[in-house]
This record gives structure tokens, C-alpha cells and sequence, in this order.
């Protein structure tokens, strides 16, 4: 028996105890992060290759095509760009002309400027795609040989 009043008593102190420490204070904390406006490119385009031309040809060579893979933070406003001549040239001479497109069907011509793209929001920060589709017009008078331009991929936000 007395044990058993030890016992109680322990946990009455015990408890007692804890009472004296119910009382709280409390305190707000402010946790912040600025989320900036990124684009990126995160994969960059392979090489818009049309092959081989044929000059005395009246079809069009629509060959060449590629893409790119992009990034931009949830909601940024960004405008994508080429900037371009739109003359592949042989040895810096005799320019064979071509244009890039955004769609498969070459009607929509992909912007060569800031003023001339259109502005997008990004729906989220996902992996997208951006293609490229180009098309060089038939029964250009050009030498034969490997003709070239670089071209430079912006992405302005």
C-alpha cells in the first residue's frame, strides 16, 4: 500500500510539474525568397541542314529543321528571337538566301528581332520546345560549293 501511494504521489508532483510550464509565448517568423525571372536555353539546337541543293530546281528545299529546348520561370514575359542575314555565303561571297520559320508548314517566319517577335508568358517552369524550320527558294543562281551563316538564339525576358 505504500507503494502505491508513492506511485501516486510521483505522478501528482509529475503533473504538478508540468502545470508550471503551461504557460507560452509566441512570436511570428517571416520566411521570404525572391523568385527571379530566368529564361535559359537548356538544350541547344542541333544544325539546320538542307543537305544538297539543286540550283536549276524550281521546288523549294525544305530539308533543314531543328530545335531547342528552353526554361523560363512560371509566369516571366519573355520574346525569342534569331538574329540573322538570311544569306548562307560561300566563302564570305555569293550568298544563297534562305529564311527560318516557326511552324512545319513555313508560313509563320520565325523573328529575327526583339521588335519583331511576340511576347509569350511562361505557363510554368517546365522543359519546352521551340522549333526551327527552314526553306531556301528555288533556282537561286549560286556556285557550287558548302555556304554558311551562323545565326545567334536569344531569348530576351
Amino acid at each position: 500500500m505504500k507503494k502505491l501511494v508513492l506511485v501516486v504521489v510521483a505522478v501528482a508532483l509529475i503533473a504538478m510539474t508540468g502545470a508550471a510550464f503551461a504557460a507560452t509565448a509566441t512570436s511570428n517568423l517571416t520566411v521570404t525568397a525572391n523568385v527571379q525571372n530566368v529564361c535559359t536555353i537548356s538544350s541547344a539546337p542541333g544544325t539546320v541542314d538542307f543537305g544538297n541543293y539543286d540550283p536549276t530546281s524550281t521546288t523549294d528545299n525544305i530539308a533543314g529543321s531543328t530545335s531547342f529546348g528552353y526554361k523560363c520561370t512560371k509566369g516571366t514575359v519573355f520574346r525569342s528571337y534569331i538574329t540573322r542575314t538570311n544569306q548562307m555565303l560561300m566563302g564570305g561571297v555569293d550568298p544563297l538566301t534562305y529564311d527560318l520559320y516557326a511552324d512545319a508548314a513555313r508560313t509563320t517566319v520565325f523573328p529575327a528581332t526583339f521588335a519583331a517577335a511576340s511576347s509569350q508568358t511562361s505557363p510554368d517552369n517546365g522543359q519546352k520546345t521551340m522549333n526551327i524550320y527552314g526553306k531556301i527558294p528555288n533556282s537561286q543562281n549560286v556556285l557550287s560549293g558548302v555556304h554558311t551563316e551562323t545565326d545567334v538564339i536569344t531569348i530576351e525576358y
